[in-house]
């Protein structure tokens, strides 16, 4: 290890026993990272604010403050609130454990004693993003300042803003690796985590000798569910660099399709104060992408809730609304479904408003996102013949409206 690169990510590991430590530092002191040890969790808090981690290893089990209430005020820091985050657990007894630790933040559980190499391979895993999503981070720093610089500059010129987008379209062809990455780990994550849940469930009852057959079969028929959402996901990536047809495969009631979205993330919702609305004013069946539908809900959906978070506002709303469009009322002059996603926010900046679309420009701090999240979004909208649209109310809050064309038969 480099202790004295900068650029080496760091690793947190925390265990309130020594030999625990000193295991984990044997395990991993082949791997060019820079290890910070902590043996208890308010040791672990004071030094998360000196050190940005790439991932942290926390113990479950642990006296004053168990790894679950580390992981949740770990991820109120600023610096460090979207570390990943590797559970380690002498036992794990139920399903509750196991969702208790999602919902504080975690990637992933390992029971004790663990694979040392399975534990090498997903630390590598997650070093390698980290540096994706630092150099993607960069990036989205650099570009979204010189925007700034760029339309202050024009206004105090008077002057015309349209090289602007030639621009901003330019740095599209850059960072392909980068957007390819950050694509797959955000794509990929949703199914992932099903996937572990259902292998951790599964592998508590073989130990405990009370495997139910019927309840097996339901589960890995999810699992296969989301081996083929992923194998999906997988065949759409390359649309970041070849125009999309936009076929639509799939018959779907956007009322099932937005209520097992929000499945997990209510409960993420309720944690953080955020009231959820929703509203089915009209419910037709239509083709579209589920997935890639999917995809950018849960976009905007996360946007609100990060635009919420940052909020000073005593009651935090997101309202969802869908209803049907006539042609003559509708934008892409035709029948169409409405999905209106909004929040009671603080809006979007005036200097960023016409530009939210747009690849590499982002609302966030450095380290919150990567700027291509409603690009993407506006791309998929797209190859279905649908649109999106930002009404923006700027201490009031945001609506994006996706627009979707519905069969005339």
């Amino acid at each position: 290890m480099n202790d004295n690169n900068s650029h080496v990510p760091k690793i947190l590991i925390v265990d309130d026993r020594h030999e625990n430590i000193l295991a984990l530092e044997l395990i991993l002191h082949e791997l060019d990272v820079k290890l910070i040890k902590a043996y208890s969790g308010n040791e672990a808090l004071k030094e998360a604010l000196y050190h940005k981690f790439a991932l942290a290893i926390l113990d479950v089990q642990m006296p004053e403050m168990d790894g679950y209430e580390l992981a949740e005020l770990l991820r109120k820091d600023h610096i460090n609130r979207s570390i990943p985050i590797i559970f380690l657990s002498a036992f794990v007894s139920d399903d509750f454990h196991i969702f208790k630790g999602y919902e504080a933040g975690a990637v992933d559980f390992l029971t004790k004693p663990y694979n040392p190499d399975i534990l090498i391979g997903k630390v590598k895993i997650f070093i390698e993003l980290e540096k994706y999503r630092d150099y993607l981070e960069d990036l989205v720093e650099e570009r979204t300042e010189q925007l700034k610089k760029e339309i202050q500059v024009r206004k105090k010129k008077e002057v015309e803003l349209k090289d602007l987008n030639a621009q901003l379209l330019h740095s599209e062809k850059l960072a392909a690796l980068g957007e390819i990455s950050t694509a797959i780990a955000h794509e990929m994550r949703q199914p992932l985590n099903f996937i572990s849940i259902i292998t951790q469930s599964v592998l508590m009852d073989i130990k405990k000798d009370s495997l139910n057959i019927e309840e097996l079969k339901n589960e890995f028929q999810g699992v296969t569910m989301q081996i083929n959402k992923m194998t999906k996901i997988i065949d759409h990536i390359s649309f970041f660099s070849r125009k999309s047809s936009g076929k639509k495969e799939d018959v779907v009631c956007i009322d099932q399709l937005i209520e097992s979205m929000m499945i997990l993330y209510k409960k993420q919702l309720q944690a953080l104060g955020i009231d959820l609305n929703v509203e089915y004013i009209d419910n037709p069946v239509f083709f579209c992408d589920a997935i890639r539908l999917e995809q950018v809900l849960l976009n905007i959906v996360n946007n609100a809730r990060k635009s919420l978070e940052k909020s000073e506002k005593e009651l935090k709303l997101i309202t969802i609304k869908t209803y049907k469009m006539n042609s003559d009322e509708s934008p892409i002059k035709q029948k169409s479904l409405c999905i209106e996603i909004g929040d009671n926010g603080d809006g979007v900046c005036k200097e960023l408003e016409e530009k939210i679309f747009d690849k590499f420009v982002t609302t966030r701090s450095k380290g919150e996102g990567t700027g291509i999240g409603l690009s993407i979004s506006k791309e998929i909208i797209n190859e279905h013949g649908g649109i999106i649209q930002l009404c923006n109310n700027i201490g009031q809050g945001a609506i994006f409206k996706i627009i979707l064309p519905l069969d005339e038969s």
